[in-house]
């Protein structure tokens, strides 16, 4: 195989005239297409002279913002401008790139400014040339990333105290915001040639790890981050290296650094001191240990600390396991994010206490699943692999959630979802703003026990380990999700949720068709969602009536969900159950069935 286009490793053997000629480009000649087409999005519209007119450039976007009194309401009113300008200009861009045509408009402009690529999933998977679609969508996305970012550091630096007061930062930590956000940017490009590594690379050589990359040849090479993608890694380790040190991301300016002695600030700067020796670092087991460090500790300790930023890094990989997807979100604290704290602590605890109704061998997570600790943000900028998916949480070291990402990907139409395909239950008239609240408050808090239930039988422990891998990873999806509704009966009588069972059973049927109608046939949350609503089906504790559900009887719903999770708790409890075991239930039970199917297509048509 021919490694003509990857980045080529900087190694001590490399003579000179071998480094002169390093070719860093990922992508083929061709591919530079795609770059002009992404330039589109940045067009600037021509003024009655007919030349560009500049005060409509791209760069003014900051100035059409409409005002805002939240980091929720500042985060709606940048992607709003966002999404009106890259929605005038979907018809240009789908004219000059044949291969995105057959994308509705609404599909392409969320995947574009949304980062929701799961809306043309099917369309990807299904086309001739579904990884170039997927660098040019990455190309695109981050153009439109680009424009957002300058929004937000525009808006910044114009803030007044008051302004930097609702976003609980001050003058130094605002500077520091900007920064970092000028820092992590480069992680999009970093991603983008990330992807056309592995789409044009061999299986992983033994010996390659989350951030430890090899090269086929006859005898497969090791690399890391620094020597596989030289530029973006020398510009993230010199950026965050300046920002450590007090200065700006291009190292030209001293800021003041002051928020290296607010609580949280000490914290901060050896977290960003050690991004900057990973992606420096040259050896693999170097790199690895430092990644370890930057994910498993070092993030930690920020999520756990005061300091207002958080700089969530990269921590799975779905794109080419085992390698880790590039990605840096940046994110901060502010006072309409902590509130829902108290909330989730509460819910929490009363799950902890729970248990019990899943087994007595679920008992022993209880204190684990108590001490869990849970922050709630506002999400900034996204950057990596971030391009792909906006995602609503992360779980690993702690459980953080993006709350502006949660209620633009679920909370904002919930109501209408619960109205529109609930016949018959409650919230059929939920156009008060108090109800409104409730509902969104509901699809919260369903998110939130999901991601509390992933303590029961963890991923590490030896029942996990003993499903296999791969079935792990859509079991322990399936698991969370149907424990949280099996819990939820005993969470009511405790007062710990508020509501009847009326209404939680219609939030628990609206979430399943949400993720029904939102996620492509065999993701793992697809799965999931087909085990919660088939076994409801079966048992007639719902029903589909053309093109809305029915619950017959809220009760059983929630007795049926709890005899589904029992049975996937034994899957971890019994012995017995090996990987081949575990795929043949997940054969049998996550096998969509054609009525839920049919409603998938009726669900979607509908939007």
């Amino acid at each position: 195989m021919s490694f003509e286009n990857f980045p080529q490793p900087v190694s001590e053997q490399n003579n000179t005239e071998e480094k002169e000629h390093l070719k860093e480009r990922l992508l083929p000649p061709k591919s530079l297409r795609y770059i002009r087409q992404a330039n589109e999005l940045l067009h600037t519209e021509p003024g009655e002279d007919g030349l560009p007119d500049p005060e409509k450039h791209w760069t003014k976007l900051y100035e059409t913002v409409k005002p805002w009194e939240s980091a929720l309401e500042l985060s709606d009113n940048i992607r709003e401008v966002i999404r009106e300008r890259i929605a005038e200009r979907i018809s240009g861009i789908k004219e000059g790139a044949h291969t995105i045509r057959e994308f509705s408009d609404e599909a392409l402009l969320n995947t574009l400014t949304n980062n929701w690529f799961e809306e043309v999933e099917n369309e990807m998977r299904d086309s001739e040339q579904p990884q170039r679609r997927a660098v040019l969508l990455a190309v695109m996305a981050h153009t439109v990333k680009r424009m957002e970012t300058v929004i937000w550091q525009k808006i910044l630096q114009h803030a007044t105290e008051e302004d930097l007061q609702k976003l609980a930062l001050n003058p130094s930590t605002r500077d520091l915001c900007i920064d970092v956000l000028q820092a992590s940017s480069k992680m999009d490009a970093l991603f983008i040639r990330f992807l056309a590594y592995t789409q044009l690379s061999e299986e992983p050589a033994k010996g390659t790890k989350g951030v430890v990359f090899s090269i086929s040849g006859e005898k497969p090479t090791l690399h890391t981050i620094a020597e596989m993608f030289p530029r973006e890694a020398t510009y993230i380790e010199k950026s965050f290296g300046f920002i450590a040190d007090g200065k700006s991301a291009d190292g030209k300016e001293a800021r003041d650094a002051s928020w290296k002695n607010m609580p949280g600030g000490a914290v901060f700067q050896e977290y960003v001191e050690t991004i900057a020796k990973l992606f420096r670092e040259k050896d693999p087991k170097n790199a690895e240990a430092l990644q370890k460090s930057v994910r498993k500790k070092l993030y930690g300790d920020l999520v756990r600390s005061d300091f207002p930023l958080q700089l969530t890094p990269s921590a799975q990989g779905y794109t080419k396991e085992p390698y880790v997807d590039p990605e840096f979100t940046l994110s901060i604290a502010t006072p309409d994010s902590k509130q829902e704290d108290t909330v989730f602590k509460n819910i929490q605890s009363g799950m902890a206490e729970s248990l019990s109704e899943l087994s007595e061998g679920s008992k022993k997570f209880a204190n684990r699943m108590k001490k869990t600790e849970t922050k709630t943000v506002v999400s900034i900028e996204s950057f990596g692999a971030g391009l792909r998916c906006a995602a609503v949480a992360d779980t690993d070291p702690v459980i953080i959630m993006f709350l502006n990402e949660q209620r633009r990907a679920y909370d904002k139409n919930f109501p209408e979802m619960i109205s529109e395909n609930i016949e018959n239950g409650p919230f059929q008239n939920n156009s008060s703003p108090e109800t409104r609240g409730r509902i969104e408050q509901m699809s919260r808090t369903l998110t939130q026990m999901h991601e509390f239930a992933h303590d029961i039988y963890f991923d590490g422990t030896k029942e996990s380990k003993r499903l296999g891998k791969e079935p792990l990873t859509t079991i322990d999806e399936v698991k969370s999700e149907i424990a949280l509704r099996a819990l939820i009966p005993s969470l009511l009588e405790k007062q710990t949720l508020e509501g009847t069972l009326d209404e939680w059973a219609a939030a628990s049927v609206t979430s399943s068709l949400q993720m029904l109608k939102d996620q492509p046939e065999g993701d793992d949350y697809f799965s999931a969602t087909i085990y919660t609503l088939q076994r409801a089906l079966r048992e007639k504790a719902i029903q589909i009536n053309e093109n809305r559900i029915e619950i017959l009887d809220a009760k059983k719903y929630f007795d049926v969900q709890k005899e589904a999770a029992k049975e996937v708790i034994r899957l971890f409890e019994d012995e017995s159950v090996n990987e081949t075991k575990a795929r043949g239930w997940m054969k049998r039970e996550l096998t969509p069935e054609k009525e839920v199917m049919q409603l998938k297509k009726r669900l979607a048509q509908s939007q």
